[in-house]
């Protein structure tokens, strides 16, 4: 899974991006709303509101109307009305820093699976679970030990 963080602090980005990493996702870091607008399509973006060049928000707008990639904001504005703003526009979730590492992780995770839920069965590969297992590129499916 790719993911894309838009954040312009080095100390908070750096050690989240190796922490993401050790998890096993793929991590494009931009320090940049412009940076964030020309990078590759992501599975996932994690996006800080306060960026150098450009307010997060109005960036925020511009990445929804391009895509349905699940968003999660990742900020210190912490405020009620700020949290309820950023869930108003479209955020999927929203984590105000400073944040554990393994909170975000676990959020990441969950956010991922729910849009592979509601994705078309090609877009999904494989499913699999104890007792059932789905292969959708090879269009194979296995109940228990049998396979259709």
């Amino acid at each position: 899974m790719r993911l894309l963080l838009v954040e312009d602090d080095d100390a908070i980005a750096i050690p989240l991006v190796q922490g993401l990493e050790h998890e096993g996702y793929e991590v494009e870091r931009v320090a940049t709303a412009a940076g964030a607008l020309c990078a590759e399509p992501a599975d996932l973006v994690l996006l800080d509101l306060g960026l150098p060049d450009r307010d997060g928000r109005s960036l925020f707008g511009e990445l929804r109307v391009a895509s349905t990639v699940p968003i999660i904001v990742v900020t210190a504005r912490g405020d009620e009305p700020d949290r309820v703003t950023g869930l108003n526009l479209g955020a999927d979730d929203y984590v105000v820093k400073p944040f554990g590492k393994q909170e975000l992780v676990a959020r990441v995770q969950a956010l991922l699976r729910r849009a592979a839920l509601g994705a078309p069965p090609e877009a999904q590969e494989t499913y699999a679970d104890s007792y059932l297992s789905i292969d959708w590129g090879q269009r194979r499916v296995t109940v228990g030990a049998r396979q259709s």
